[in-house]
């Protein structure tokens, strides 16, 4: 008799132990296995850049094509044995409002020269604001502005939307041994994947 309420008294005891598990409660230990969904994946970046070497630049406050670089000659008045560079552009204004070309291209685009341990920033200034004088400047300076007098009014004119003109910069090259300079995007970030950059070579006037 004994045995048999020892017998029942465990049953009971294992029941209870069992109840107390609540329905739907996975034991300790147990895990949700993990679920590969195929191209879940994030994309891996890429560190490398895209250098566009073109004519061609588009730009926030229009377009720009590179259409020929003029080197002019010496300017002893400014500096020796360098050279003054006329670059001329073709411009698309694709804004909604007047944009002058000169100033525009100045905030979007750098003229720049270098060698295997330095880079440089040449100046680059709208034809308008040149100031010739006979004293100093080569005449094929004088030369070139009385042949071209729209592309230098082009150059601080105000640009309706939707036009398309010629306009001219200029740069002092410094240095007359530099066979090459190099026109490439002025406002750019880390982020930026996209590099803009056209070599031109300086020929002998």
């Amino acid at each position: 008799m004994k045995k048999l309420l020892a017998t029942l008294l465990f049953l009971s005891l294992l029941t209870l132990a069992g109840c107390s598990e609540a329905p739907g409660e996975e034991s300790p230990g147990a895990e949700n296995p993990e679920v590969n969904i195929p191209g879940s994946e994030a994309p891996e970046e890429s560190d490398s850049e895209e250098v566009i070497r073109d004519d061609y630049f588009e730009g926030i406050h229009g377009t720009y094509e590179w259409i020929e670089t003029i080197n002019t000659g010496n300017s002893p008045g400014v500096f020796e044995g360098g050279s003054r560079l006329i670059h001329i552009f073709r411009y698309t204004n694709t804004t909604n409002q007047a944009v002058k070309p000169g100033s525009a291209i100045q905030n979007e685009i750098v003229v720049q020269h270098e060698t295997e341990i330095e880079l440089n920033t040449l100046e680059f200034i709208p034809t308008t604001e040149q100031v010739l004088d006979p004293f100093f400047n080569d005449q094929a300076q004088f030369d070139w502005h009385r042949e071209n007098p729209e592309l230098v009014k082009n150059t601080s004119r105000n640009i309706k939307p939707g036009v398309t003109i010629d306009f001219a910069m200029y740069s002092d090259v410094h240095d007359d041994r530099l066979d090459s300079i190099y026109i490439r995007n002025a406002m750019r970030s880390a982020a930026d994947k996209v590099v803009y950059e056209k070599r031109i070579t300086i020929t002998t006037p």
